[in-house]
């Protein structure tokens, strides 16, 4: 998964957890963002489907490199 900048928070996401266009990987909000090597809540975090819900949930509070 790539990192992308949110154009809407300016915050670093990746294709997984954000909602981007393929056209221009262009980020219109992101559900999850890495703040100090920790992933925490995005802007878009209301805005997120069921079905991505469970998957941002399970990475908040989990440093990026490492997992914990």
């Amino acid at each position: 998964m790539s990192a992308m900048i949110c154009n809407k928070c300016g915050g670093t996401t990746n294709s997984a957890v954000c909602d981007w266009q393929l056209k221009d990987k262009m980020v219109l909000e992101c559900y999850a963002k890495v703040e100090n090597g920790v992933w925490v809540k995005g802007c878009g975090y209301d805005n997120c489907d069921i079905y991505t819900i469970e998957g941002v949930n399970e990475l908040l509070g989990k440093h990026v490199n490492n997992g914990q």
